[in-house]
């Protein structure tokens, strides 16, 4: 109920808000139907990861939050177009409710063919080394956020969408995923100034291409000058040279150096690869991990 009080002077009001939140409504039991085409250990998991609890107050976060745990988990086994339900029945006049969390998963997908949209300077095989599936492997919802993070973390595009989609009305075996990119702009240039009591006036200059070749190939100039440290470094990163290959680095550098206790000059260089794999019987995102080789030459 609202109360409203006129002050005295009839210039304001005083308002009053009285909320009476009544008995709480008890979850009495809940069950989970559908999840049958899960295997034992994959259901298992799903019921841990159910919040909603028999003897505990209705709450609509639990509810929604084990509806998503649910589709979750059913995409994350190949079913592709799952979707969850969430049915309630009174008991008990009301002071309860019966809690059916229904899944209705559908068939079993694969991934399709991958549709690139948005791209002008850059080649589609980027796109395609960089997917963490490949078209025919089982469909797993956590690959498509995974291959949207790899193409972000280029720094070549300034916009990645990965979604997959099937034709309206159709539920297909192979879904088809479409990539929606925005090219970044490929060139840049950054200049620093500054002043130190040992350094005295010192500068830099950095340059980047971040599509050199076409395939997102980046190289990198910087050269810095002061009274105690001068020199260049190049470097040049070929981004997925095979699809599981992440990367293929070579850096190159020389630098003077100049302090009163010591003088030196450094040359060097280092020519690298990067190789990612995941450990055989890593179904799920939450048990899986990446192991990174890295073999170099100085």
């Amino acid at each position: 109920s609202v109360g409203v009080d006129l002050s005295s002077d009839r210039k304001s009001v005083r308002l009053s808000v009285t909320i009476d939140e009544g008995r709480p409504v008890i979850v009495d039991h809940v069950t989970l139907t559908g999840s049958d085409v899960l295997g034992a250990p994959d259901r298992k998991r799903l019921d841990q990861q159910l919040t909603v609890k028999a003897g505990e107050p209705r709450d609509v976060a639990q509810l929604l939050a084990s509806q998503d745990a649910a589709r979750h988990m059913l995409r994350e086994n190949s079913f592709a177009y799952a979707t969850v339900d969430v049915k309630e029945g009174p008991v008990l006049e009301q002071v309860s409710v019966v809690i059916e969390i229904a899944a209705a998963p559908g068939p079993r997908t694969v991934f399709g063919p991958v549709d690139v949209q948005g791209l002008k300077h850059i080649k589609g095989i980027l796109v395609h080394r960089a997917m963490r599936f490949a078209p025919g492997e089982a469909y797993r919802e956590s690959l498509v956020l995974a291959s949207q993070r790899r193409l972000g973390a280029l720094q070549v595009f300034d916009f990645v969408h990965v979604t997959t989609e099937a034709p309206e009305g159709q539920q297909p075996p192979a879904i088809p995923t479409v990539v929606t990119v925005t090219e970044a702009t490929p060139r840049r240039l950054e200049f620093g100034v500054g002043y130190g009591s040992e350094d005295k006036l010192r500068g830099s200059v950095a340059w980047r291409h971040l599509n050199l070749g076409g395939a997102g190939q980046q190289f990198n100039a910087l050269g810095k000058w002061s009274k105690t440290l001068s020199g260049v470094s190049f470097g040049y990163n070929i981004p997925y040279p095979f699809r599981r290959t992440t990367a293929a680095e070579t850096q190159a550098y020389a630098w003077w150096t100049d302090i009163p206790t010591y003088t030196s000059q450094t040359y060097g260089g280092r020519i690298d690869a990067v190789y990612r794999f995941s450990p055989i019987g890593a179904a799920h995102r939450e048990n899986r991990r990446d192991i990174i080789l890295r073999a170099g030459y100085r």
